[in-house]
């Protein structure tokens, strides 16, 4: 028997269910001093059997409908992945099929070639095919045609990257959704609260397209974590983690997707962060010699430094050589590339570039070594600037393909008549675009040129508005992307207010053949 904290010697009788604070457990003597109603103490018997009966009358022990809605989850989810799984087998050996076909035709040719090598001892069939390859455009329009279906086939694996993303956050959004419903997951909250103080940004970067043998734009994003690291986000997987040691600096973002696969800064840091000493670069787990430079122990950069052009990949190993003084490029530097000199200048005290420069393109690269000569003015590009091309062959020389003047009062704005270069310029994909600037906007007539085998033929152009707005309009001749010897493809429609409107027709100009019609809606 349990008896009464308050009188020992009184065993407990009841429970107090009174809506106040009290010591619930009550004797006789509790209940006459305690001010409430006989129906507001309970005798043992009839509190557990009140709460018995909420057991049963909320069917708090009856797990049948759980179980219902969990069996359910486990169905959809399981048939969802047997049904996901059966698209990307069909997916994968329909691949596997193009690819197939692609190479089975490839290696026709080869075998065809290969095993004909003594030629009088040749069939007849054999020696008239070998002629007509030789004779006809046979290869040239089959690799043609496997350019448009390696062409479709990179749209495709495009468009499913960005339904896959799509999808992707679609599940996201419905299991916060879920998990909001009831919050049984105090780490849940926590969890969300570091997602809202998590940094994210969108950066258009650039990669390498093996299709079109030229670098693309390519988005992904950036996210600074709570516990500060940088995370580069690419179709919803993390492709690079770097720790944030100077929180007291925004952490560089790179951007060509090479180097972020394969560039690592090696060095240390003091108590406070800061990197100091010298700090070597590797690339694809191997040191660069000679790349890198000393930091003073207040993290800045000093002295003699050679670092990578910031568009540095695989096939633009170019560097820029000089001095830093208390973290600010000074006097002359200099391009490295293949180990010969390949342009510079001078920067003041204030590190702005000053006087004459030879820069590199942000696009160079080994089939397109393009470079700018003009003059900046505390680091405002001013008066005439030529733009420069030298081929890959190996007796090439530079010669100058385009250019134009900005305003000569150091605010970098373009005026007067221009040639620009197009984004994918290239040894076979010379194309330009002549017209003239106002304010630092196109406006009037702009033309499109190829020069290809020493000819300059004009293949495109169309019009810019007369304001202030740079934008697009009426009749338009295009050329597509990846625009090249093997791919002459245009576009030809109207534009209006800067958009597509109406019928553009997809057009080889090689063959004077339709490729196909697009219609866009205003």
């Amino acid at each position: 028997m349990n008896y009464c904290f308050s009188h020992p010697q009184c065993p407990i009788t009841g429970i107090c269910i009174a809506p106040h604070k009290c010591q619930r457990k009550l004797c006789f003597k509790c209940l006459y001093n305690h001010e409430i109603t006989i129906q507001q103490c309970l005798p043992f018997d009839v509190f557990l059997d009140r709460l018995d009966k909420l057991i049963e009358n909320y069917k708090l022990n009856d797990n049948s409908k759980y179980e219902q809605i969990k069996i359910a989850f486990k169905s959809l989810i399981s048939s969802s992945e047997q049904m996901i799984k059966k698209v990307f087998v069909q997916l994968i050996d329909s691949i596997n099929y193009i690819f197939g076909k692609i190479e089975d035709k490839d290696k026709s040719y080869v075998n065809l070639i290969t095993s004909n090598q003594h030629p009088a001892e040749s069939q007849c069939p054999d020696l008239d095919n070998l002629v007509q390859l030789l004779e006809s455009n046979i290869l040239e329009d089959w690799n043609t045609q496997k350019n448009t279906y390696l062409q479709q086939l990179v749209q495709s694996k495009e468009r499913l990257t960005e339904q896959m993303n799509i999808f992707s956050n679609k599940c996201q959004e419905e299991m916060r959704e879920i998990f909001s419903i009831i919050n049984i997951k105090s780490g849940e909250k926590k969890k969300q609260q570091v997602e809202q103080k998590e940094e994210k940004q969108e950066v258009l970067g650039f990669v390498w397209d093996r299709v079109w043998s030229q670098m693309i734009s390519n988005k992904f994003q950036t996210v600074i974590t709570q516990d500060n690291k940088l995370k580069y986000i690419k179709d919803g997987l993390a492709i690079r983690i770097d720790p944030i040691k100077d929180i007291s600096t925004k952490p560089e973002i790179l951007t060509n997707l090479e180097q972020i696969q394969h560039l690592q800064w090696v060095g240390e840091y003091n108590k406070n962060n800061k990197k100091v000493g010298k700090w070597i670069l590797k690339w694809k787990g191997n040191i660069l010699k000679d790349v890198g430079g000393q930091y003073s122990q207040t993290g800045q950069k000093q002295g003699l430094w050679i670092e990578l052009i910031k568009n540095y990949w695989s096939k633009a190993e170019a560097y820029e050589v000089g001095q830093y003084e208390n973290n600010l490029r000074i006097g002359a530097w200099n391009y490295i590339y293949e180990e010969k000199d390949f342009g510079g200048g001078e920067y003041n005290k204030q590190g702005e570039k000053n006087g004459k420069w030879i820069e590199l393109s942000v696009g160079f690269w080994e089939y397109s070594q393009v470079s700018y000569n003009g003059e900046y003015k505390n680091g405002k590009k001013i008066g005439r600037w030529e733009i420069m091309f030298q081929g890959n062959e190996l007796l090439s020389k530079q010669k100058q393909i385009g250019g134009g003047s900005y305003d000569d009062e150091g605010n970098g704005i373009k005026i007067g008549k221009w040639i620009e270069l197009s984004d994918g310029f290239r040894e076979n994909s010379q194309v330009t675009f002549s017209g003239e600037y106002r304010k630092n906007q196109k406006v009037g007539v702009w033309n499109i040129y190829w020069n290809w085998c020493g000819k300059n033929q004009e293949i495109g152009g169309g019009s810019y508005d007369q304001g202030d707005n740079g934008i697009k309009i009426g009749p338009w001749v295009e050329v597509s992307n990846g625009f090249a010897s093997y791919w002459q493809i245009t576009q030809n429609g109207s534009y209006t207010n800067g958009k597509k409107v109406g019928m553009w027709v997809e057009k080889d100009i090689k063959k004077n053949e339709i490729c196909k019609e697009i219609h866009y809606k205003y």
